[in-house]
């Protein structure tokens, strides 16, 4: 547990309690990108901005996520897989981000490196349900790796990258992908957290 002195008052907060509430407040953070961008109240710059810090919040979830499959399949509480998973997934990120860069430094923009990423969560998520489901990871593994706790803020993250890619940059819309992306998201989410 974690104690902080507030004055006379001591709080006591364990491991698992602050796990879970930095969880939800890096949640929170794909949902306020994903309606900044739609607000139509952010300048160009101000767009392109919020798209960085939800691009590079993203690749640092991922390999977070990376360094928890690594740990658990060390343990041998998880299939080696999900090694190249996780790392495969802060792979990705990262290549979404450094594609943003790119575009940015062409200026050009579009909506693919937070469609990468979207289909990245997505993927991770769905992976991830499976192999639980399939009996691949042991109890142990799925505390540590925290994949309870993660599974719906996996599928908010996902579908807050596909709906932040529908926004307009540079005057046009990133329509076709985005607008197969995102319901096939939430498809997968439903299959996932229906059963």
């Amino acid at each position: 547990s974690v104690e902080w002195c507030l004055g006379e008052r001591v709080m006591r907060v364990s491991a698992e309690a602050l796990a879970a509430a930095l969880l939800r407040l890096g949640t929170i953070v794909f949902m306020a990108c994903a309606v900044l961008l739609h607000a139509d109240m952010l300048t160009h710059e101000m767009q392109h901005l919020t798209v960085y810090i939800l691009l590079t919040h993203s690749a640092l979830v991922m390999s977070f996520i990376g360094g928890l499959h690594q740990a658990a399949a060390v343990a041998q509480h998880a299939p080696v897989v999900m090694v190249a998973s996780g790392i495969g997934g802060s792979l990705v990120g990262w290549g979404a981000l450094f594609l943003k860069h790119l575009e940015a430094s062409s200026g050009s923009s579009s909506g693919t490196p937070l469609q990468i990423m979207g289909t990245a969560y997505a993927c991770q998520a769905f992976f991830e349900a499976q192999l639980v489901r399939k009996g691949l990871v042991s109890y142990a593994g799925q505390q540590l790796m925290m994949t309870e706790s993660r599974r719906l803020p996996m599928w908010i993250a996902a579908g807050g990258l596909a709906t932040a890619s529908l926004v307009y940059i540079d005057g046009r819309q990133n329509g076709v992908a985005s607008s197969v992306l995102l319901p096939a998201i939430l498809f997968l989410a439903g299959c996932d957290l229906l059963g």
